[in-house]
């Protein structure tokens, strides 16, 4: 079903009522982009991947690679197996701690002239409305781990 096919067949011109000229047009439209957009259920692991932006194709290679690297190590049971896995997640560890970093940097430097935008990146670092309150980090730690503590009082300032 094609928008202009569908305008077409279905579109009855009544100059005397616009109103109900919009309604059939917008009925049309909405079906046309109903249609060709179906919506999808995402799965768990998609979900979750969704929710961390700053996971890339290279870190998810890594976490594989981590993932390989703990059946291996449980598997075998040989101990220099097991140091191989402990450094292998030491290092993936720190690279998605750098990754989240720069991802909330570049957000706040990005959105750092639309107040509302750079709201929504501070809460997301201090974890505002979420349901997992586990890391209850205080507030300024937070953000300092994003941004020295010059820029946050520098941002806070220009509110």
């Amino acid at each position: 079903m094609h928008l202009s096919t569908n305008l077409e067949e279905n579109f009855i011109s009544n100059p005397e009522n616009p109103n109900e000229e919009f309604k059939n047009f917008f009925k049309i439209c909405i079906s046309s982009v109903d249609h060709n957009t179906p919506l999808i259920k995402l799965s768990r692991k998609l979900t979750k991947l969704a929710s961390k932006p700053w996971i890339t194709k290279g870190l998810l290679n890594y976490i594989k690679t981590k993932n390989k690297l703990y059946k291996k190590a449980m598997n075998s049971g040989i101990a220099s197996e097991f140091q191989k896995y402990r450094k292998f997640n030491h290092i993936l560890t720190h690279l998605k701690k750098k990754a989240k970093l720069n991802f909330y940097k570049t957000q706040l430097f990005e959105n750092s002239n639309t107040p509302r935008e750079s709201w929504k990146t501070i809460n997301k670092v201090i974890g505002k409305n979420s349901a997992d309150n586990s890391n209850s980090i205080p507030i300024i730690q937070k953000l300092s781990l994003v941004l020295p503590l010059f820029h946050i009082t520098n941002l806070l300032l220009k509110f």
